[in-house]
């Protein structure tokens, strides 16, 4: 199958059949919106040739699955803004390609420094989560370009962000 890109908005039923996906292995960039997901499918985990997954607005509390992602070399964009995820597993660091990073709306507490190794991010969108602090790390991000961490309860940015 020859299929590029795959984009299924569920309007909140659940998904239940993933395991054709494993077929689709020229599938680039993967939406399952709105699917009513509370895990990260395995079947995901084969398609070596996705650059870009998008699990925006459905019911993942933990991305603990995210350690399979590492097999994942294109990867460069992320998109999990929109569910119920409460913390960022120390994993995130094998996403060494990762550009792009949406995490906005979730309960998300802490960045585990973990997230650091990602040194190709560029773009990290963390708004509208539970952070009290922005690690003095994030400076050690080189190709970062946009930081949004609006509607947190930051009370303040460590010195060494710039």
């Amino acid at each position: 199958m020859h299929l590029q890109k795959l984009s299924i908005n569920n309007e909140g039923t659940k998904l239940m059949v993933l395991n054709s996906l494993k077929k689709m292995v020229n599938l680039s960039e993967l939406e399952l919106v709105r699917c009513d997901l509370e895990r990260i499918p395995h079947s995901i985990f084969s398609l070596h040739n996705l650059q870009e997954i998008d699990l925006k607005d459905n019911n993942l509390k933990t991305i603990e699955e995210i350690i399979s992602f590492q097999h994942l070399h294109r990867l460069v964009c992320l998109k999990l803004w929109y569910n119920q995820i409460a913390y960022i597993p120390i994993q995130i660091g094998t996403l060494v390609n990762l550009e792009r990073l949406y995490l906005n709306r979730n309960k998300i507490e802490k960045i585990p420094h973990q997230l650091f190794f990602c040194r190709k991010l560029r773009f990290l969108d963390l708004s509208h989560n539970n952070l009290t602090d922005i690690p003095s790390e994030i400076g050690t991000l080189q190709s970062l370009q946009s930081l949004a961490v609006t509607a947190n309860r930051v009370s303040q940015v460590q010195d060494k962000c710039s």
